[in-house]
């Protein structure tokens, strides 16, 4: 087994708070409390021509994109029609991923002149869409853009900006903080027009700022955002307003198929509940207006929106397997063709869907630590069509911006794109692509893998404790990740006649592994293979980040028990010289049989 080296960050700092501050580039106060009033420009205007449509009574139609962000500027969306009371004169189009593709179309556009539209509001889309803009103010349309992805580069490697009457884009228009998702900006926008209502209540305000803060957290994880700025007090507010139980009846309902009523994190949200919003869409043409529908629901809990939420929670499953045999098709395309060390992946999935190629490209990206893009063909053979991901130090809005000339169409933003190719083309593209890519740093070309910081195990409580005063972890504040040697494996019991259950393989094919410590878990997701090559050690060394896992027998319970175990996220893990086991000692039965 080849091992991979482990090496400290050099420049980083011994204290948890100077690693935070480093990366972000905040202060202590902005870390922890941060109460800065943030501009963006252009948002007043178009809070200005919504109000003024609102009080003629327009027919007023928000039309968002089919992603996990998009999904949410629609949940909003609906929130603020209902606060208002203005839903008979407001529809909010969610579009169907294969048949309306990202963006608002002309065709889209003449259909709302139709309704009878007057205002038309692009969420999370708008910035690339020139002609439908320029169609909708034909036919007599106001338009509100606000978007957050980046200029649009024509042919000529021209910057074109959409003639809309309020473009408010972050990347284009400024503010003091840029990196907004559209739910992010849909929430902002929201909620300043309803703090301007003085026919609401108070507490009718603060609901409404709490139903929305957990879509715009949402969404903000989901589109993989910098949990920076802004960003930090957005997703902050809306886990803790989910933890408490205001969010809607859907999203409540979800959040328990998702495990997630006790602890939420911003990579608890990453990795289990942002993939529920895109999986529908991914699978059935109309499944994100579905996901939208189910979570924006606010009415009375019923056995509806749980079966409605259990097809959600079912559609990702579906998703998992075809995202794994695609994974596996693209691994198996790179090693036949000697592809590890390409500066930029490209893989035309012919048995894929355009669906899963994000996922695809996610974990190509991941693995390869390479930009990516995974395609597939549509109807027309001819037609390719997909996503990529990059890593941090490839811009991959600007490499495509470069190389144009060979793309029917795409969009993004610097770490994620959607994109169309034809056939013919695709070889330019790729030798394209590679010739525009930097050459990856040191790091990404070799089996290091860095970490941050020593932590022995006496002080893994105390150095969780302090590493939770600075979520959310994610973009641009990743996790902290933690060296901790010599750790004993010593078993799920402290006494059991046969043996004692040292470790265990979880996952539908037993792809992860947990290993249970003194007082702690280990759990290494896609490591049960590597973990039973080197012999299943019971010392073991691991790189990994801090969690705790909590534990209720009885929700419903007075008073309510809870058990917290902390538990290791492995990075990566070696095994250590044999030494004893120790047993645990006064661990109540009852933790120690869950545990």
């Amino acid at each position: 087994i080849m091992a991979n080296k482990w090496l400290k960050r050099s420049a980083t700092p011994e204290h948890i708070s100077e690693i935070v501050k480093e990366r972000t580039g905040m202060s202590e106060q902005e870390l922890l409390n941060d109460v800065k009033v943030y501009h963006i420009n252009n948002m007043q205007e178009a809070m200005a021509l919504f109000t003024d449509a609102v009080i003629k009574r327009y027919m007023i139609i928000f039309h968002t994109d089919y992603d996990g962000d998009g999904i949410n500027c629609a949940n909003i969306a609906r929130n603020l029609a209902s606060i208002l009371g203005i839903t008979d004169s407001v529809k909010v189009v969610v579009p169907r991923r294969f048949s309306d593709g990202y963006g608002v179309q002309v065709r889209h556009v003449e259909a709302y002149a139709e309704w009878g539209c007057k205002l038309l509001i692009l969420a999370d889309n708008g910035i690339a869409a020139i002609e439908p803009v320029k169609r909708a103010k034909e036919l007599g349309m106001k338009v509100i853009i606000l978007d957050h992805h980046e200029k649009f580069v024509n042919d000529q490697k021209e910057v074109v900006l959409p003639d809309a009457d309020v473009l408010c884009d972050p990347h284009v228009t400024g503010a003091d903080f840029v990196d907004y998702c559209g739910a992010g900006l849909m929430y902002i926008f929201a909620n300043s027009i309803v703090s301007t209502c003085p026919w609401l209540s108070d507490g009718a305000k603060e609901k409404f700022h709490a139903v929305t803060s957990v879509y715009a957290a949402i969404g903000t994880i989901a589109d993989v955002v910098s949990l920076t700025g802004e960003n930090r007090r957005i997703v902050k507010a809306g886990i803790k307003n989910a933890l408490a139980g205001r969010a809607s009846t859907g999203m409540m309902e979800l959040l328990k198929d998702a495990n997630m009523l006790d602890r939420i994190t911003a990579h608890q949200m990453a990795f289990f509940l942002c993939p529920m919003f895109n999986a529908y869409g991914r699978l059935d043409d109309g499944g994100s207006a579905e996901v939208s529908d189910a979570t924006s629901y606010m009415g009375v809990h019923d056995e509806s929106i749980e079966n409605n939420c259990q097809t959600i929670k079912d559609k990702n499953e579906e998703r998992k397997k075809l995202a794994e045999e695609a994974f596996a098709r693209a691994v198996d395309y790179i090693n036949a063709n000697n592809l590890q060390n390409e500066r930029f992946i490209v893989f035309v999935d012919e048995d894929g869907s355009a669906g899963i190629n994000g996922l695809t490209a996610g974990k190509l990206t991941e693995k390869y630590r390479r930009p990516s893009i995974v395609v597939s063909p549509t109807i027309d053979d001819n037609i390719l069509k997909g996503s990529g991901r990059s890593r941090y130090w490839a811009n991959l809005k600007k490499i495509l911006d470069q190389s144009n000339e060979f793309i029917e169409k795409y969009g993004g933003h610097p770490g994620a794109c959607g994109i169309t190719l034809t056939r013919d083309k695709i070889n330019d593209f790729i030798k394209a692509v590679n010739d525009l890519t930097p050459e990856a740093p040191a790091e990404e070309q070799s089996d290091i893998i860095l970490y941050d910081k020593e932590c022995r195990v006496v002080n893994l409580r105390k150095m969780f404790e302090e590493t939770e005063k600075y979520q959310p972890f994610g973009e641009g504040n990743p996790e902290i990740v933690f060296r901790i040697d010599d750790i004993d494996i010593v078993g799920k019991k402290r006494y059991r006649a046969e043996g004692v259950d040292y470790y265990q393989f979880m996952g539908a094919n037993k792809q992860h592994v947990k290993l249970f410590a003194n007082g702690f878990q280990l759990i290494w997701f896609g490591g049960a293979e590597e973990y039973k090559k080197m012999g299943c050690p019971l010392k073991v060394s691991v790189l990994g980040t801090l969690n705790e896992n909590v534990y209720v027998p009885d929700r419903e319970a007075i008073p309510r028990k809870e058990y917290r175990t902390i538990q290791v996220q492995v990075t990566d893990l070696k095994p250590a010289d044999a030494g004893d086991k120790s047993e645990w000692q006064n661990i109540p039965d009852a933790i120690a049989d869950w545990m």
